[in-house]
């Protein structure tokens, strides 16, 4: 448990930094590929206005007190420098849809052949705006047709891909220093909690020693009692709950034991559904007694390699627990004479899963049926106070279907069934 622990803590603190680095890296990078996009829009703006070509004189950008433009180092803004920077050439476009012009004057590593690729490829597009390659074009209409004009953007889309790459070799070597450091601080953060988890085990153990003695020389009096006396309903209510503090203190034992990862537990390879069939019989006799009928449908030549003693158990508390809770006459009589009085009981193969599932009618579905494998957690106190139940063997059959890395859910199957199902893997 602790192990797990440690593991979600780990993933949770990796989880929520790879997020919170993914949008700081999206965003720098989205604002510069924004702002390199936005500055060749600009240009496009005055060559677009002047048929392909710079104004003799362009616009000043803003100046301080000083007579000086505040942002000289800025490519945001147009400067003189702007026409001598800047490589482009311009295609037009005849009314036919026909190259009828290049100018490729502006840029020497254009061919006229070159030009023409380019708008042709932009037209088939369809797209009035966009990049081509390492160019940022924009189509417009003129009297004459259309004009597509292509400024090239290499080095701005260098520096922004460069600048990506390199964002995300910090991200990345961030997310492995955080990765090791929270690895290494995560055992003294959850150290607390294991000796606490420690300290609840070692009371379990000790108490279930201490209880076994003062509960065998109750069961042993009792007998007296009946040797002298006979039996009666006293004597016998008396049998009846040792048995239930025996098996309290067995499953708190078991779920001790379970929940400790360092247990040492052999495998072996037995008939997973002899098991099923085998355990399932016994509560035949007991659900008719109840009014309730079992039903069951195992498929054979299902092997599993695990703990037989803990599947075992693990299948007889869900057999108890549909016994316990199902809907029996009397309630029936009270809902409906017709009501869902069968346990249905299936193993199956799923892949490489063995699928086993117990459902039985209800008279009230729980709220939320996945907390009934929580310790000492009752639907109804009063149903499982009349039950004999403890809330503790549902723990105890998670337990057991974890160590053998499976998984065990309960979910609403209608509107008065509960399904219990059990996936665990197979070879």
């Amino acid at each position: 448990m602790i192990r797990r622990l440690r593991r979600k803590l780990i993933g949770v603190v990796m989880l929520s930094l790879t997020v919170i680095l993914i949008i700081v890296v999206g965003a720098i990078n989205i604002v510069s590929y924004r702002q390199i996009t936005a500055q060749a829009d600009r240009v496009l703006d005055i060559l677009q206005e002047n048929q392909g070509k710079f104004p003799d004189k362009l616009p000043q950008p803003p100046q301080d007190d000083a007579g000086k433009p505040p942002y000289a180092g800025n490519h945001d803004f147009i400067t003189e420098d702007t026409p001598f920077e800047s490589r482009y050439f311009v295609v037009n476009v005849n009314t036919s849809g026909e190259i009828s012009r290049l100018d490729t004057g502006h840029i020497a590593s254009i061919s006229a052949g070159d030009a023409k690729s380019y708008g042709e490829e932009v037209l088939q597009a369809g797209k009035t705006s966009g990049y081509c390659d390492s160019y940022r074009y924009r189509i417009s209409d003129t009297d004459n047709g259309k004009q597509i004009i292509f400024l090239y953007r290499y080095s701005e889309l260098h520096t922004v891909g460069s600048q990506l790459a390199a964002s995300l070799a910090v991200a990345v070597a961030v997310l492995v220093a955080m990765f090791l450091l929270v690895a290494l601080l995560s055992r003294r953060i959850v150290r607390p909690m294991e000796e606490n988890m420690e300290k609840q085990k070692q009371f379990v153990t000790d108490a279930s020693h201490e209880l076994k003695t003062p509960l065998a020389i109750i069961s042993a009096n009792a007998e007296v009692l009946e040797m002298i006396e006979g039996k009666s309903e006293w004597t016998e209510s008396i049998r009846n709950q040792i048995g239930r503090m025996s098996e309290l203190v067995q499953n708190l034992v078991t779920l001790s034991r379970m929940e400790e990862e360092n247990i040492h537990t052999v495998f072996t390879d037995f008939s997973l559904s002899d098991a099923v069939s085998e355990t399932a019989e016994p509560f035949g006799t007991l659900a008719e007694s109840k009014g309730l009928q079992i039903q069951t449908e195992i498929a054979g030549q299902i092997t599993f390699c695990g703990d037989e003693k803990s599947i075992r158990q693990m299948i007889s508390i869900l057999l108890d627990n549909a016994v316990k809770y199902a809907v029996k006459d009397n309630e029936a009589e009270q809902k409906e004479k017709n009501a869902d009085r069968r346990i249905f009981v299936s193993l199956s193969r799923q892949g490489n899963y063995a699928i086993l599932a117990v459902s039985n009618a209800v008279e009230e579905m729980p709220e939320k049926p996945e907390r009934l494998f929580d310790r000492f957690y009752r639907a109804d106190e009063s149903r499982t106070r009349e039950s004999g139940g403890y809330g503790i063997g549902l723990a105890v059959a998670r337990a057991a279907a974890e160590a053998h890395k499976g998984k065990i859910t309960a979910e609403k199957e209608s509107e008065h069934r509960i399904a219990f199902q059990v996936r665990l893997p197979l070879k």
